[in-house]
């Protein structure tokens, strides 16, 4: 009787790992994928963000409920994106990879000499690439309709080049770098000559994006932040974001005016509207024991909010339009101890439903705040 039962116990163990099995394998792809994101960049053709990954060499393409699916595989596409027309470009230690949006298909695997590893990569109003040598001196220039570089500039002050961005306003590429005290510097289109614009005393910069008016962005490994620098170069940078999650190679989305951030350490994206200037110290959480999270953000139809509370607390939970004013409330009074979770459809007060844009939640647990912004897209 006794072998009897362990052989029971037996296939009924085999049995629950069998159905476990294919439990994970029924699983959505989308549930996680992004590993070690680096770069970002919003694809207006296919309504979606692309994100190359270090730790898979994957790009993962994220839709607008957030839903994540692989759009190129183990296809070491690690660093910087770039996209002109239908092609998206990416750096990959010493090749530039291009591979069509429609369909993921390879259409550019350009060898370059005598480079360390490839990185950010921008493009003018002409097409042409520009991706830096991050772990040397040089700037690459790549004419992708007939698949073939130069040297575009090498040396004269660049050192350990990483994000780049085209200045098409002052005909100029706009640098930073992964070194001690980066400066800011310019590229001219024209001569190549090298500038230097603004010398910081931040470290190890990895993305640079400049906004529709002329602000310059840039991130810093040492403090897990973004800064704004103003047009004109005269004023120290000016820490808008901090994230642990470590802010990689960020993008400017024109479309919706906002910063999207690669989280590398918490395999995440973030987004930053750029007009966030007045709402709670810019983007910033007044006590650091607060959490607040939202997904999915951006969202098309229904977007969660979710927030834990230590001890029962009179809470406030709003929506903000981008001037402050309050266009939903969406709970007023007190709350238990613990998880909650609360549903927002995109709608005002009125039940309208609201406009594509940036809207802001307003979290007040007794006396602590929070606000983070909200994305509504393409209803």
């Amino acid at each position: 009787m006794l072998a009897k039962k362990k052989y029971l116990t037996k296939i009924l163990v085999v049995f629950i790992i069998f159905i476990q099995t294919v439990l994970i394998y029924q699983m959505p792809a989308y549930s996680q994928l992004l590993s070690w994101p680096e770069s970002i960049v919003y694809d207006s053709l296919y309504n979606r963000y692309l994100v190359s990954n270090y730790g898979t060499g994957s790009i993962i393409q994220i839709d607008q409920s957030g839903n994540q699916r692989p759009f190129v595989i183990n296809m070491n596409a690690t660093q910087g994106l770039e996209i002109v027309d239908s092609i998206i470009y990416v750096g990959c230690d010493s090749t530039v990879r291009g591979f069509q949006l429609a369909t993921g298909e390879q259409v550019m695997n350009l060898w370059v000499e005598n480079v360390n590893n490839l990185n950010d990569v921008t493009s003018d109003d002409e097409g042409c690439l520009y991706i830096t040598d991050v772990y040397g001196t040089k700037i690459i220039k790549v004419y992708p309709k007939t698949q073939t570089y130069t040297i575009f500039v090498q040396g004269n002050g660049i050192l350990r080049p990483n994000g780049i961005v085209f200045d098409g306003v002052n005909e100029r590429l706009l640098v930073c770098s992964y070194r001690p005290n980066f400066p800011i510097q310019a590229v001219s289109l024209i001569d190549s000559t090298v500038t230097t614009l603004l010398e910081t005393e931040l470290d190890n910069s990895d993305g640079i994006v400049i906004d529709e008016a002329g602000n310059i962005y840039v991130t810093s490994w040492e403090t897990n932040a973004i800064y704004k620098i103003e047009p004109d170069f005269l004023s120290p940078p000016e820490m808008i974001y901090y994230n642990a999650g470590g802010p990689a190679d960020i993008f400017y989305d024109r479309i919706s005016n906002l910063i999207a951030i690669p989280l590398q350490s918490s395999n995440s994206v973030d987004f930053l509207p750029v007009s966030y200037t007045n709402l709670e110290e810019k983007h910033k959480e007044k006590d650091s024991s607060l959490r607040l999270k939202i997904w999915p953000n951006p969202f098309s139809s229904t977007t969660k909010i979710y927030f834990e509370i230590e001890n029962f607390a009179n809470v406030k939970l709003k929506i903000l339009d981008i001037h402050g004013r309050i266009i939903r409330d969406l709970y007023s009074g007190p709350l238990n101890q613990g998880n909650h979770c609360f549903q927002w459809e995109g709608k005002d007060s009125a039940a309208n439903m609201t406009a594509n844009g940036i809207y802001y939640c307003f979290l007040q647990i007794d006396k602590r705040k929070i606000v983070k912004p909200i994305i509504i897209r393409n209803k």
